[in-house]
């Protein structure tokens, strides 16, 4: 096995061993390979779409989930709570980017990223829908779900199993 296939092996292991949703871990696959049905995705489709963020200006999957001012915003708001960074510098594809960020985080960090990218992309189609949206709000609820996961899955994915075969008199 050739060490590119192995990195990639072991980057798509801790993808599937983050601590979230399969639906949050699966946005992030559908990231990586860039499927997204972002308007330039769907375009490349000939699926007629926008090309237009509906925030600000061209959009494609890492402008949607990175680069857009709003997504910057709300990212801004979770790493100063998580402490983590995301190195967005040098970005080269979704793919090389996600499996480099997996290799230096934390579990913590690995948790906030899978809840960030999917609450972007389905704020992203919310707005699309008509609903308004600020950063701030979209912050606090991505907040409240990696704290939910972080006490309430990472505590039983981690607390071994005690069953108790003691026999009453």
């Amino acid at each position: 096995m050739t060490s590119d296939s192995c990195s990639e092996e072991n980057g798509w292991k801790a993808i599937w061993k983050i601590c979230a949703p399969g639906k949050m871990k699966t946005t992030l696959w559908h990231f990586a390979y860039d499927c997204l049905p972002s308007g330039r995705q769907l375009q490349h489709r000939h699926v007629p779409a926008s090309l237009t963020c509906i925030h600000c200006s061209e959009e494609d999957v890492q402008h949607a989930l990175l680069l857009c001012p709003f997504a910057r915003d709300v990212w801004e708001e979770v790493k100063k709570t998580y402490q983590f960074k995301l190195n967005r510098k040098g970005f080269k594809s979704p793919k090389l980017w996600l499996f480099d960020f997996m290799s230096k985080c934390s579990s913590q960090a690995a948790t906030a990223l899978a809840v960030t990218v999917w609450h972007l992309w389905d704020v992203r189609n919310k707005v699309r829908e008509g609903g308004p949206v600020n950063p701030s709000s979209v912050a606090l609820r991505i907040k409240a779900y990696i704290d939910m996961i972080l006490t309430h899955l990472a505590k039983q994915a981690t607390s071994p199993r005690h069953e108790d075969y003691s026999v009453v008199p």
